[in-house]
């Protein structure tokens, strides 16, 4: 497949195309929205295992990987969180990555769990937003499905 037939919307690119399958009706985009609530838990295990899993290592640098948010639907981004728990944000780690005291290999360690951490958080979201906005839709199908009694 060429990339000019990648880019049209008969021919999608293959993650996207669960985001983008046609929906029949209300029923299909019930079944979707179900599916995406059966991922959460699992992602939110993944969550706690990222944070017991790293929290060692950043530590380290006086830092900590914190749940951190209101979160909807139990999704709650992974923070980073100083030691004395009075500063948050990514910050944090952009001042440890620029300190000399730290080692090349501590760093490089570093931005690996950043990278990580960010791509939980977007799987995160992505799924939690698409859930709202799955929510959203059917509420508003069932509202004018209602007019008509």
């Amino acid at each position: 497949m060429s990339a000019s037939n990648r880019n049209t919307p008969s021919a999608p690119f293959p993650i996207a195309k669960g985001f983008i399958k046609p929906f029949k009706g209300k029923g299909g985009i019930i079944r979707f929205r179900d599916e995406l609530q059966s991922i959460l838990p699992s992602l939110n295990g993944e969550v706690m295992s990222f944070i017991h899993r790293y929290n060692p290592v950043v530590i380290q640098c006086d830092l900590y990987l914190v749940r951190h948010g209101s979160g909807t639907r139990g999704y709650k981004p992974i923070q980073w969180r100083d030691r004395a728990r009075k500063k948050m944000g990514r910050g944090l780690l952009d001042q440890v990555l620029g300190a000399p005291v730290y080692t090349d290999l501590l760093k490089q360690r570093l931005v690996a769990i950043e990278t990580e951490r960010s791509i939980l958080n977007a799987k995160l979201v992505t799924v939690a937003s698409q859930l709202n906005r799955l929510d959203e839709l059917i509420e508003g199908i069932e509202a004018t499905e209602a007019l008509i009694g």
